[in-house]
C-alpha cells in the first residue's frame, strides 16, 4: 500500500509528462493531417463541386479522425494507468491468498480493485467516446472552412483543447466515476451475477455519471472557448465548432455512441466471461474482464479500430459529421 501512495504522490509530475505526450500527438495530427492543411490552404475558400469531390473530402475526414485518436489513445492508456492504480491491491491480494492470509484484509483489496477496475473501465470508454466526437466536429470543421486571421493561434487553441483534457478533465472524469461506482454500493465479490446483474451495475454507474432525468453531457470535461483567452475577430472560429458541440446533434450523437459502445462490451468485452444469458458467475472472476475490455477499447492500430469504425457509421454520428461540414446548412 505504501507503493500506492508513492504512486499518487509523483502524480503531478507524471500528468505534465502525459501533457507534453498529448501536445506531441496533436501536434504531429496539426502538421500531417488533410484538415489541417485544407483549413490552412489559401485555396480552400469554395464549397465541393460535386458530390463525388465531397464525399472524398469527407472520407479524407474521416482517416484523419482515425489517425489522431490512435495517437491519443497511448496517452488515454497511461492516465488511467497511473491514477488509477491496481498493480499494488493486486500483488497484497495475491500475497494473502497464497498464505490463506487475513481474509477480512482480502475483502478490502477486492473491493478496491473492483472500484478501481470498473472505474478504468468507465473512463476509457468515456475518454474514448468524446474524443472520438470532439475530432468529428474539429476535422470537418477545419477541412471545409479557410482562415481568416490567426491560424497559428487557433493552432495553439486546438492543442490546448486536448492539453486540458489530459491534465484537468480526464482527473474531474476520473474522480467523478470513481465517486459514481462508490456511491452505487458495495458488492460481494464472492456474490454470483448473470450477464444482465453486471450489466445493470454499470447501468446505474453511468445514471449517476450522466444524470437520469437531466442528462449531463460530457463537454463539461473539455474547456470552453470563453477560457482560451482570443481575441473577439479570431474567437468566431471556436464559437462555431462550440455551437455544434452544444447542439441536439451533438447530444444525439454522444447518446448513441455511449449506448452503442457499453453494448459491444457488455456482448463481446466483458459480458464473454458468461456462456449464456442464465450463467452466473462470482463477481471475483469478472472483474479481471474488466481489464480485458480496456484493453480491447484502447486499439493504437488505425486497421484494427472496430469500436470507432461502428460509432463513425451510427447515423448520428455521420449527421454530426455532416453538420460540422457544411455547419451553415444546419441549424
Amino acid at each position: 500500500m505504501e507503493n500506492e501512495q508513492q504512486q499518487k504522490r509523483r502524480g503531478r509530475s507524471v500528468v505534465s509528462n502525459i501533457v507534453t505526450t498529448a501536445a506531441v500527438a496533436y501536434s504531429a495530427y496539426q502538421l500531417g493531417s488533410w484538415a489541417w492543411n485544407q483549413y490552412c490552404s489559401a485555396g480552400n475558400h469554395t464549397k465541393p463541386e460535386n458530390w463525388k469531390e465531397r464525399r472524398t473530402r469527407l472520407r479524407n475526414c474521416r482517416l484523419d479522425v482515425r489517425r489522431t485518436l490512435c495517437r491519443f489513445l497511448p496517452t488515454i492508456r497511461t492516465i488511467v494507468e497511473e491514477r488509477i492504480p491496481t498493480k499494488g491491491p493486486t500483488q497484497a491480494l495475491k500475497a494473502l491468498r497464497a498464505d490463506s492470509g487475513d481474509s477480512a484484509k482480502q475483502e478490502v483489496l477486492w473491493e478496491i480493485l473492483r472500484t478501481r477496475f470498473l472505474t478504468r473501465l468507465l473512463v476509457t470508454a468515456y475518454s474514448y467516446t468524446l474524443l472520438s466526437l470532439i475530432l468529428t466536429v474539429q476535422v470537418h470543421y477545419l477541412a471545409s472552412r479557410r482562415p481568416e486571421h490567426g491560424s497559428s493561434e487557433h493552432q495553439h487553441a486546438l492543442r490546448q483543447t486536448y492539453e486540458y483534457f489530459f491534465e484537468t478533465g480526464m482527473v474531474s472524469l476520473i474522480r467523478t466515476v470513481e465517486r459514481a461506482v462508490c456511491e452505487c454500493g458495495d458488492t460481494d465479490v464472492r456474490q454470483c451475477l448473470s450477464k444482465q446483474d453486471v450489466g445493470a451495475m454499470i447501468e446505474a454507474i453511468r445514471q449517476q455519471v450522466e444524470g437520469i432525468k437531466r442528462k449531463r453531457s460530457l463537454l463539461r470535461f473539455i474547456m470552453s472557448p470563453a477560457a482560451y483567452g482570443l481575441s473577439d475577430e479570431r474567437s468566431h472560429l471556436f464559437d462555431a465548432m462550440w455551437d455544434i458541440m452544444e447542439s441536439p446533434v451533438m447530444k444525439d450523437a454522444e447518446s448513441d455512441a455511449l449506448g452503442f459502445l457499453f453494448d459491444k462490451l457488455q456482448e463481446s468485452g466483458w459480458g464473454t466471461a458468461f456462456e449464456d444469458a442464465s450463467s452466473k458467475k462470482p463477481l471475483a472472476s469478472i472483474i479481471p474482464m474488466f481489464k480485458n475490455s480496456v484493453n480491447q477499447i484502447i486499439q493504437t492500430n488505425e486497421d484494427d479500430l472496430e469500436y470507432l469504425t461502428a460509432i463513425q457509421d451510427l447515423p448520428t454520428v455521420l449527421e454530426l459529421a455532416d453538420v460540422s461540414f457544411t455547419p451553415d446548412s444546419r441549424r
